[in-house]
């Protein structure tokens, strides 16, 4: 039976600049909520967080 990937990423969302909040979610949520995202046409930026709470950069 093959393991689930349950690691949870954290990740800051903006709209235009302007940070929303953070989020811990799954590879497979964050990939799920770039597809619907994308499909609304609503710019939202990804940035996310590693363990030293540097932000890198990533466009929905």
């Amino acid at each position: 039976m093959k393991q689930k990937d349950e690691t949870l990423y954290v990740g800051r969302l903006y709209l235009f600049g302007i940070p929303l909040w953070k989020m811990k979610k799954t590879k497979r949520e964050w990939l799920e909520a770039a597809a619907l995202m994308s499909t609304k046409r609503k710019r939202i930026e990804c940035v996310f967080i590693d363990d030293e709470e540097d932000e890198h950069d990533g466009e929905f």
